[in-house]
């Protein structure tokens, strides 16, 4: 069951949407997570999403830019931003999926 604004006991941190059962969190990145004008992410939010991945969980990670816009610059349908938040989880899984098997090949 997904929960939506999550906090974490331990770190204080809420999360957007917090999937416990396959261990990933969700967090949709909006202007204020980024430098004034830029795409440079705040030093805050870096440290949250370094410590996210630190405690062995997923980060999949939606910035307003990517949720809102498509490609040819009209506002994303929520068929866009379902095929958009599916791919990035995908991306994660597969990732985790991967370092799993070369550990395994390693020992």
């Amino acid at each position: 069951m997904a929960s939506h604004v999550a906090v974490d006991e331990q770190s204080g941190y809420s999360f957007d949407c917090f999937l416990p059962d396959i261990s990933l969190v969700v967090e949709f990145d909006g202007p204020h997570h980024f430098a004034q004008g830029s795409k440079l992410p705040m030093g805050a939010t870096v440290m949250k999403h370094r410590h996210v991945r630190s405690q062995g969980l997923g980060l999949v990670v939606v910035n307003y830019w990517e949720w809102s816009i498509t490609g040819s610059g009209q506002d994303a349908s929520p068929a866009e931003q379902e095929a958009l938040l599916q791919s990035k989880i995908d991306a994660v899984l597969q990732r985790r999926r991967e370092a799993a098997d070369s550990k395994l090949e390693r020992s």
